[in-house]
């Protein structure tokens, strides 16, 4: 049985254990917490931990105590200088914008040259020729996912990939520039590597292959990480860009048309303006390329107007919308369309006018018996035509329209699959107000999060997890796969209300999942959720009273 002592003296313990933790037990720690294994490093640092009350095993994995969690830390593992080169956040709408006003010639032997007078200008801190490259690679791999298309003459912008895209968290966005959307995984490595912070060069290939131990899931490129860019090296000491927490919930968009923020630029806006620098201030300029950007996408002057009114925090310059609408009215004055040309006699001309069925298909007419047609849905009103008797419709001449298949119709979840490990945990709490905060829980997933230490304070938010209710089984299915797969430990709850906590396992048959030996049917589940490996395990959510001695029953290795 664990001994347990006034939490004053708890507390001071627990302190000095942390300690005199070294760094290289930090790292085994962090590593022990992330994958359950201590089979990476030594067995006599595992032996000492295990005798020192640092780990302990339990269903299999190796478990941190309370008193060893507040020693883990991706810092630890991977430096702990905290001066580090700033992350270009607006590097990605930069690109997407200038797809968008086809400033982008099609021709990659052109790409260098114009990136580096398109582009580079907009991130002086991070160098001309390390951003060039980067937006270099980064299009490629938009060709190559759909996000952007070569026309024959400029690269054009997908605008629903590419929002879908910006709804990704800049983690899983450079996941997808490094492998396909298939190794989602890869984000969690990603965040990891963004910690790196102060490492010798020499050492820095050692940290990036414990981040692959540690995610099973190691960079295909090592190359790719300074080219994107998420690493950086100065003078022989190799960390990981700094980003900013958060995002803003206002913008300020001042009477010489600069839009001003802090954090990350909204994905409402970010075809609205033109980066004129990215650094610490962080400011965006509206310019008729911006605008055209806009335009190219089908925003019209009300719809920029309406969206940067709802965000920002003062009036909008009065000459601000006069200007965009004379841009608007130049955008619009020539217009170009590829579409097909549907010829008819005087009769059929005015049934196909006349046709409910086509009418969403028709752009335009041309004439009285010339439509435009559009070109993408040419099946449906082929068969909307054969529906109403015209059963003797040829091929149609000319070159035809090759549609692009969607690259990246299966794109990472916008939240994240991973835990955010906070830089230092807080000392874990004493008992009396762990049961309090229990209490005050309004929901069994908070009690187990609180249960296992991952919730410290009583107003702390429940942490953003993958999870999903009853109604939507494809979710679940997601989630229970996921765990299945080592992910994280799953949390399951059914319609009568019982509760299961543990490393998951498939069962016989597609609708079932056994939790810690128990199975259950994914039919029945009223929730669930993909929760961190150091959660707690429990069968069924035991009461008060039986909590504790389960406690008891894993600290002792019962």
């Amino acid at each position: 049985m664990r001994r347990e002592l006034p939490f004053g003296m708890e507390k001071t313990g627990r302190e000095e254990l942390a300690s005199s933790v070294t760094e290289e037990e930090g790292a085994f720690l962090t590593s022990v917490f992330l994958s359950g294994r201590t089979d990476a490093y030594r067995p006599e640092m595992a032996e000492n931990a295990a005798e020192r009350g640092l780990i302990y095993p339990a269903d299999g994995r190796m478990l941190l105590s309370e008193a060893a969690m507040d020693t883990i830390s991706p810092y630890p593992l991977l430096g702990r200088n905290a001066e580090r080169k700033p992350y270009p956040e607006a590097f990605f709408p930069a690109l997407l914008s200038a797809a968008a006003s086809g400033a982008l010639p099609s021709d990659a032997s052109h790409w260098k040259r114009t990136l580096s007078s398109l582009i580079a200008p907009a991130f002086p801190s991070a160098g001309r020729e390390e951003i060039v490259q980067s937006a270099s690679a980064v299009l490629h791999r938009f060709a190559e996912l759909g996000i952007a298309d070569d026309d024959g003459s400029t690269l054009t912008l997908d605008r629903e990939e590419a929002e879908r895209f910006m709804a990704l968290p800049e983690e899983e966005k450079l996941a997808l520039m490094i492998s396909p959307p298939s190794a989602s995984s890869l984000a969690y490595s990603v965040f990891l590597a963004f910690q790196l912070s102060g490492v010798e060069k020499d050492k820095a290939g050692e940290c990036i292959d414990m981040i692959g131990r540690i995610t099973g899931c190691p960079f295909p490129d090592r190359e790719t990480l300074f080219a994107l860019p998420i690493l950086a090296e100065d003078d022989g000491i190799v960390s990981g860009r700094r980003m900013r927490k958060g995002k803003a919930e206002s913008i300020v968009v001042s009477s010489d048309f600069t839009i001003s923020y802090e954090g990350c630029m909204p994905a409402s806006i970010y075809l609205f303006a033109e980066l004129s620098r990215c650094d610490v201030t962080s400011e965006w300029r509206i310019t008729r390329n911006s605008m055209k950007a806009a335009f190219s996408l089908g925003l019209t002057p009300e719809d920029v107007k309406d969206t940067l009114e709802r965000l920002s925090q003062f009036p909008l310059p009065e000459m601000l919308y006069p200007r965009i609408s004379s841009w608007y009215s130049s955008f619009s004055s020539v217009r170009m369309e590829r579409a097909m040309l549907l010829y008819t006699d005087d009769r059929n001309g005015r049934i196909v006018d006349a046709l409910p069925t086509m009418r969403m298909h028709i752009l335009g007419k041309l004439g009285e018996n010339v439509f435009l047609m559009d070109p993408t849905s040419e099946a449906l009103w082929r068969r909307a035509l054969e529906n109403a008797g015209f059963d003797m419709l040829g091929p149609a001449s000319g070159p035809a329209f090759v549609q692009k298949d969607r690259k990246i119709s299966q794109l990472p979840s916008p939240s994240s699959p991973f835990p955010q490990l906070p830089e230092k945990r807080r000392i874990p709490f004493a008992r009396a107000r762990r049961e309090e905060m229990m209490e005050g829980a309004q929901t069994e997933l908070r009690k187990a999060l609180i249960a296992s230490g991952f919730i410290t304070d009583a107003d702390e938010p429940t942490p953003e997890l993958d999870e999903a209710n009853g109604l939507y089984y494809q979710e679940k299915l997601h989630i229970v796969h996921s765990a299945c797969q080592g992910a994280g430990k799953l949390y399951l709850e059914d319609i009568d209300g019982h509760i299961a906590i543990g490393m998951a396992e498939k069962g016989q048959d597609g609708d079932t999942v056994i939790v810690s030996g128990r199975a259950m049917s994914i039919s029945r589940m009223w929730k669930a959720a993909l929760l961190p490996l150091g959660t707690v395990d429990w069968y069924t959510f035991p009461s008060e009273s039986n909590r504790q001695n389960a406690e008891d029953d894993i600290q002792s290795g019962a």
